[in-house]
């Protein structure tokens, strides 16, 4: 009886990397990609639910400053409030500069499918007089800047919240997010003392409009720490506490003093089924 033999598949062809080519080697590279993508689909599928939580950011400060020759005015009074919801989960990581970030199995990344409502009231103003790169020349800075805008009001976002899990450290980080708003801004510059070509300048507006996306920590210097949180996270954790306690400044023409200001951060993010 004669036996049907399966022919001798083609040789596969293979390059200098060891990877295969031609007909073959396209079909293995397929089949690899389809693995990968039922892989993160299934990862996906796995994760579900979404991290929640309510957000409250206050800075607040005001104080006075006269040395003789400098004088300077500030109150400052900034509160946001949003909800943060991160829906969609990736693996690998989420976060610019992060090392290794390509490693699926350490990082988990969470970020939100689009941009969400945040109320943002400001009220700030301040002044400060002092030298302007001549110790006779001084200049009289006014400033006020207000939110939400009166003569262009429009909602308030919340955008680009991303939290990474690290889980080869076993940490948590979140990058923290734009909160913005259209605000009433005012901005005056007087050279009212100093050497003839100097005070020729007299009274320039230098703002006096509506800036359309005011951010809740603009015009103020902020810690380091603010823009990424990191804490301790375990296995299994359903609950992040990034509440804390934050030291701004208000901006001062001169180094030789400062204008802290107190900030307060509270939120805890929760993990839903």
């Amino acid at each position: 009886m004669n036996t049907l033999t399966r022919p001798d598949p083609a040789p596969v062809r293979r390059g200098r990397d060891g990877q295969a080519r031609g007909r073959t080697g396209s079909a293995i590279a397929l089949a690899r990609s389809l693995v990968i993508a039922l892989a993160c689909t299934s990862a996906l599928a796995q994760a579900g639910g979404a991290w929640t939580g309510d957000l409250t950011l206050t800075i607040k400060g005001q104080g006075r400053l006269d040395d003789g020759t400098v004088k300077a005015s500030w109150s400052v009074n900034r509160v946001a409030r949003a909800t943060v919801v991160l829906e969609r989960m990736f693996r690998g990581g989420g976060i610019a500069g992060t090392p290794d970030t390509r490693n699926a199995e350490r990082y988990e990344t969470w970020v939100a499918d689009r941009s969400q409502p945040a109320q943002l009231d400001i009220d700030d103003r301040g002044e400060f007089d002092g030298p302007f790169f001549h110790p006779r020349n001084h200049r009289r800075d006014t400033m006020r800047w207000t939110c939400p805008s009166k003569t262009q009001p429009r909602p308030g976002q919340l955008r680009a919240s991303i939290l990474q899990i690290d889980h080869q450290q076993g940490t948590v980080t979140w990058e923290v997010p734009r909160i913005f708003t259209a605000c009433d801004l005012y901005v005056r510059f007087d050279f009212h003392k100093g050497l003839p070509d100097f005070v020729r300048n007299g009274t320039r507006m230098n703002e006096d409009g509506v800036d359309p996306a005011f951010e809740v920590v603009h015009r103020l210097t902020a810690p380091k720490a603010w823009w990424h949180l990191t804490v301790p996270f375990k296995e299994g954790q359903t609950e992040v506490v990034l509440s804390r306690k934050l030291r701004f400044e208000w901006p001062l023409r001169t180094e030789g003093h400062r204008a802290p200001l107190d900030g307060e951060l509270t939120l805890v993010l929760r993990k839903s089924p």
